[in-house]
């Protein structure tokens, strides 16, 4: 709630004019719509039925669980009307075999399956919430059933089923969070703040996106389209939808700095575009106890073989005399690689960071694939997920250069420091 008034509201442009109204707005709007309608209760996904709770849910929503008890309401429900007709032309033209079940009938048994689910959802006990109204379709089989006033039996109710819920992670939004911060990473991850969002990431996101755009016309075969004006028109429609969806606004000098960075790009890997065969390729991978997630930026090469890219807009730092800097962004891409090698069965031959600021010399930081650095660095991020399914989140900080863009450096002290 506080987000999206935070963006309504133009919240990071405080002036004169409006730093009276605003609070007011929030106190008497936002706030008290929160508490008059109860909007703000914390509700854990991953756990379908709570101790001591009832669970509410659509039909849809209850399919694959299971309950002891459940009850069913809504039995005035009728079927809907027959398909779309225009579905219906498209599945005649090209569904050359007797259908299943004839047309005018497919209402009916959509219907009927979808009450089958519900009713099948009890383990124990069934209990029916009807009306008179409800006698159209389930009238029949309603009045043959004991009313609950009259229901002397004691079922024996079995427990609830454990769910097998698997957490999704990715090392961008956790791994790397909770490794450089376990308390930033309680504060925004495990309690949900909405983190606000800084020039340096806006940035960032226009250069991925124009990069992405240039990157998904080659692999769609029109290498030839790609010239600076196609990347100047990319570019400006992404800074259109920045604004719209951030309220964030670039100065000229700002704006032209982030075209700048893709053009350099464009100019500078000129000779190798053709090897572009994947972009912002999103790859999960489901585990044992987790399913790993990640958006690799760019994946090149032919055959069995491929190298990995990822951007990074930011300046390019000292390698040799500041290891450690980049140490992190090394163990992301040797993950992305454990992704590619799993899901395509292709190796990863290099792995590299492409510094898009860099103004002069090699913008790349190219790192070697190597199967002990791979097992080695996979090994440590599932202690990493261990510890936050744990709800370990006592550690120290060890990435102090996040403290300067986190908000939540006034809550833990870093602010003063």
């Amino acid at each position: 709630m506080l987000a999206k008034y935070s963006f309504l509201h133009d919240m990071h442009n405080i002036s004169a004019d409006n730093k009276l109204a605003m609070p007011e707005e929030l106190f008497n709007l936002y706030l008290k719509y929160m508490i008059e309608d109860g909007i703000g209760e914390y509700e854990d996904e991953s756990e379908y039925a709570p101790s001591g709770c009832i669970s509410f849910m659509t039909i849809h929503q209850s399919k694959g669980l299971e309950f002891p008890a459940v009850v069913v309401g809504s039995l005035g429900n009728v079927p809907k009307r027959n398909c779309d007709p225009l579905l219906y032309s498209a599945e005649s033209r090209f569904f050359h075999r007797k259908p299943y079940e004839p047309m005018a009938d497919i209402k009916y048994f959509d219907f009927w399956r979808l009450y089958y689910t519900a009713f099948s959802r009890a383990q124990n006990l069934l209990i029916l919430a009807k009306k008179k109204a409800d006698s159209k379709y389930f009238g029949g089989y309603l009045d043959n059933l004991p009313d609950i006033r009259e229901f002397t039996e004691t079922p024996v109710f079995a427990d609830v089923k454990a769910v097998n819920y698997k957490h999704v992670y990715s090392f961008t939004s956790h791994i790397s969070v909770y490794d450089g911060c376990p308390t930033q990473y309680k504060f925004y991850k495990e309690y949900g703040f909405s983190q606000n969002k800084m020039f340096h990431t806006s940035v960032g996101s226009l250069v991925h996106a124009t990069l992405e755009d240039m990157n998904k016309c080659i692999i769609a075969g029109r290498q030839d389209r790609v010239n600076e004006a196609a990347i100047e028109e990319w570019f400006n429609l992404n800074y259109q939808s920045m604004q719209e969806q951030t309220g964030y606004f670039l100065t000229d000098e700002q704006r032209e700095n982030a075209l700048q960075q893709v053009i350099r790009y464009f100019h500078h890997r000129k000779d190798e575009l053709g090897r572009v065969w994947r972009a912002e390729e999103e790859i999960n991978l489901v585990l044992p106890d987790y399913i790993l997630q990640g958006v690799i930026d760019l994946i090149e090469g032919q055959g069995d073989t491929v190298e990995i890219v990822d951007y990074k807009t930011g300046p390019k730092p000292d390698i040799e005399g500041h290891p450690e800097r980049v140490e992190h962004y090394r163990k992301q891409l040797e993950i992305y690689a454990y992704l590619i090698e799993k899901r395509y069965g292709k190796k990863v031959r290099r792995m590299h960071l492409y510094y898009t600021n860099c103004l002069s010399g090699n913008p790349l930081i190219t790192f070697e694939w190597t199967r002990s650095a791979i097992d080695h660095t996979v090994a440590e991020i599932s202690e990493s997920i261990k510890n936050i399914e744990n709800k370990n989140f006592e550690g120290s900080v060890t990435n102090s250069y996040a403290c300067t863009f986190c908000d939540m450096r006034f809550v833990c002290g870093k602010a003063a420091t």
